[in-house]
C-alpha cells in the first residue's frame, strides 16, 4: 500500500543525521515496532502523538477557569460573581483546583505511566460538572458555556481513557 508522503531513501536507510534517539534509522525503527504506524523521529508512534495532543486539548479546556487563580477580575467576567465576596473567594479556589487539573494534564503529556490515574481525575472533573449541570436543569448563562466546553472535552477525554486502559498500555 503506497502512502501519500515520500521520504528520501537516505532517511529510510539511516544516513547521517536521520537516526532516532536509539541510533536506529527510521526503517529500522518501524521494523522494530512491527511496522505499525509511521516512525517518528523521537520514536513516538502516531498513537502516542495523538494521545499527547488529546492531553494538551484537555489542559487547554481547563486553562480559562484556572486563570481565575491569578486574575481575580476574571471571576466577575466568567461567572458573573463579585471577586471580593465569599462566593468569589470560593470561585477563585475553584480556579486553583482547575490549575491542578491543568498540571495533571501537562504531566500526562510527558508521563505515560501516570495517565490512568490522571485520566480518572480529569474524568471526575469533566463528567462530574456535566452531571451536576444537567441535574440543575441545564441553566443558561456562564454555566452553559462551561457545559459546552466540558462537552467538547468529552472527545479527547474518551480518547485518553481508551489509550490509557487498552491492554498494550498496561
Amino acid at each position: 500500500m503506497e502512502r501519500s508522503f515520500k521520504l528520501p531513501p537516505t532517511m529510510l536507510l539511516g544516513a547521517a543525521g536521520t537516526q532516532g534517539l536509539r541510533g536506529q534509522s527510521l526503517l529500522e525503527s518501524a521494523a522494530r515496532r512491527g511496522g505499525a504506524g509511521f516512525p517518528v523521529r523521537w520514536g513516538w508512534s502516531m498513537m502516542e502523538i495523538a494521545t499527547k495532543l488529546a492531553w494538551g486539548l484537555l489542559a487547554l479546556a481547563h486553562l480559562s477557569p484556572a486563570a481565575v487563580t491569578f486574575a481575580p477580575p476574571l471571576v466577575e467576567r466568567l461567572y458573573g460573581v463579585s471577586p471580593t465576596g465569599d462566593l468569589g473567594v470560593l470561585i477563585a479556589h475553584r480556579g486553583a483546583l482547575f490549575l491542578a487539573i491543568v498540571a495533571a494534564c501537562a504531566l500526562a503529556v510527558f508521563e505515560a505511566p501516570a495517565r490512568r490515574a490522571l485520566g480518572v481525575v480529569v474524568a471526575i472533573s469533566v463528567i462530574g460538572f456535566l452531571v451536576l449541570y444537567l441535574w440543575a436543569g441545564a441553566p443558561s448563562g456562564p454555566l452553559r458555556t462551561i457545559a459546552i466546553v466540558d462537552a467538547a472535552a468529552l472527545l479527547p477525554l474518551a480518547f485518553v481513557l481508551v489509550a490509557a486502559w487498552r491492554p498494550q498500555a498496561a
